[in-house]
């Protein structure tokens, strides 16, 4: 007969059921009282076959190192039940008796002396022992065990699943802090772009405005052209009118010509070695250049702003209106005066058509590197070279050889050019003018006395004003595009005809009549 649970323990997670037994509280007592009963009808052995039986059990426990012992006696039911019920597997004897344990459980002791484990004793008595061990408790037991060893492994599985599971989340997790910190450094770099963009962007956006305004402004300056000019003048960007010979404007530009000759030494610019007394017009053209009008009128325009539109107060200007220019005065507004300048045949198509470039002008003038020109046309004669022998000019021998002088066709330019504030020099001094920083040769105004602006051009002032250098005034401008080539004329050096000195006020009159 099976052996059954003795007495109920209720198992920690389910009250009513036993830990022992597994059954429920109601089944537990019922198999108590049935046993009970069962036990009355049972005739116990005599007391001295028990005696001889527990003393033959013992013996063979020593040879055998271990016996089952029965569980439960009257001393032990006294002492509190062990926790783990039928799956105790303690073998310290001090455990039982500490603890009790219910009548299914078996249990094993260690033995004091090693028996041979190669001949054991068996007898009839240790047999039914043995074989007590395949009772249906034992069988229970043994599945818990199992149960419990692999509900064990399948935790260590879970633990160790879980175990690497959470390394490889701290792995994921590093790389997504070194991501992070990726992203960290690409965000502080848009940031940074960001930022520079956004000063690039406004430093964009105000210098498109500035050029706005200044587009405007331009836009905006007066590009209006002498009303004898063509009324078509710009439909092309370049044209040359020949000036009809009747005409109030040839009359003009030909006494301009002829009344500002003066004496120069006999040296250059002569015909047959003499200084020439006349110049005979053969064609006197006007230029309409498109480009280089609009640049004149842009410079004009800067030369009115640079001065505060206040030009007539400056000192240059006072100056001038007491030692008045030989030529008249064009705009009060800028200084703007006709004035000659004389050239190759070689380099009158790049000045009509182009424009001047003082960057590559000669550095050895008396104001420095600029662009020369004269209130006196025979002045400006002096720099044109023979067309025959390419001499008898500034800068190269005196005089001519050549045969038929007087019938050589010459060209001189005369010019409309906006003088500004103008310098005027008294005192040549060679290292103010010519001279700057480290004793290099320059192409540029003097200072004015506040030391932050330039003056716009300079005068060298004539002997006969109190200068101590000069025979004839000269003006040289720095700028390109500060002067407008108006005309070009076309003429032969004479000395037959000595004509009387013309009344210049006379003239100006009548060139203030005409361009009003």
């Amino acid at each position: 007969m099976a052996e059954h649970c003795t007495s109920f323990n209720a198992h920690q997670f389910k009250p009513n059921i036993c830990r022992n037994c597994f059954q429920d509280k109601q089944h537990h007592e019922n198999s108590l009282t049935s046993n009970e009963c069962m036990s009355s009808d049972v005739q116990m052995p005599a007391s001295n076959e028990t005696i001889d039986n527990n003393d033959q059990c013992q013996q063979n426990q020593a040879d055998m190192n271990f016996s089952p012992i029965p569980v439960q006696t009257s001393s032990e039911s006294k002492l509190p039940e062990c926790k783990y019920g039928l799956a105790c597997y303690q073998t310290n004897p001090d455990h039982f008796k500490l603890y009790s344990h219910s009548s299914g459980h078996e249990r094993t002791e260690k033995s004091s002396e090693r028996g041979d484990m190669t001949n054991p004793i068996v007898n009839s008595e240790n047999t039914s022992l043995i074989k007590s061990t395949s009772s249906p408790a034992n069988k229970r037991k043994l599945k818990l065990v199992k149960k419990f060893d692999e509900q064990k492994k399948s935790e260590l599985s879970f633990i160790e699943f879980m175990e690497n599971k959470i390394q490889e989340l701290i792995s994921q997790f590093e790389l997504k802090a070194d991501e992070v910190g990726k992203l960290r450094q690409d965000l502080d770099k848009m940031i940074i772009y960001n930022q520079q963009l956004k000063t690039a962007l406004k430093t964009e956006i105000d210098q498109r405005e500035q050029r706005q305004l200044k587009r405007k402004r331009v836009l905006a300056i007066s590009r209006q052209t002498p009303f004898y000019w063509s009324l078509d003048s710009f439909e092309e960007p370049y044209r040359e009118i020949e000036i009809p010979v009747q005409s109030v404007e040839y009359d003009i530009i030909e006494q301009l010509m002829n009344s500002t000759i003066s004496k120069h030494g006999n040296r250059y610019g002569t015909v047959n070695g003499r200084d020439p007394t006349e110049f005979l017009i053969n064609r006197i053209i006007r230029i309409e250049n498109n480009e280089l009008w609009h640049l004149y009128c842009f410079k004009k325009d800067m030369v009115i702003r640079q001065n505060n539109n206040r030009l007539t107060d400056c000192g240059s200007s006072i100056y001038l209106e007491t030692r008045p220019l030989l030529t008249p005065l064009l705009d009060i507004k800028t200084n703007e005066y006709w004035l000659f300048h004389g050239c190759s045949q070689n380099n009158l198509y790049h000045l009509l058509h182009k424009g001047y470039d003082p960057r590559v002008s000669n550095l050895n003038g008396n104001f420095g590197g600029g662009f020369y020109l004269a209130e006196n046309s025979s002045k400006s004669n002096k720099y044109i070279p023979c067309p025959g022998c390419n001499q008898n000019c500034v800068g190269s021998s005196i005089g001519c050889d050549c045969t038929d002088q007087e019938n050589l066709e010459f060209s001189m330019i005369l010019y409309r050019a906006a003088l500004g504030d103008v310098h005027i020099a008294l005192s040549y001094d060679k290292n103010k003018y010519c001279r700057g920083p480290n004793n290099q040769l320059i192409r540029r105004p003097p200072m004015k006395a506040n030391g932050k602006d330039l003056y716009d051009s300079v005068m060298g002032e004539s002997m006969k004003y109190g200068a101590d250098r000069l025979q004839h005034r000269e003006f040289v401008l720095y700028d390109s595009g500060q002067a407008y080539p108006e005309y070009v004329i076309y003429f032969r050096r004479s000395t037959k005809t000595l004509r009387r000195p013309r009344n210049i006020e006379h003239l100006k009159k009548t060139c203030r009549e005409f361009l009003s």
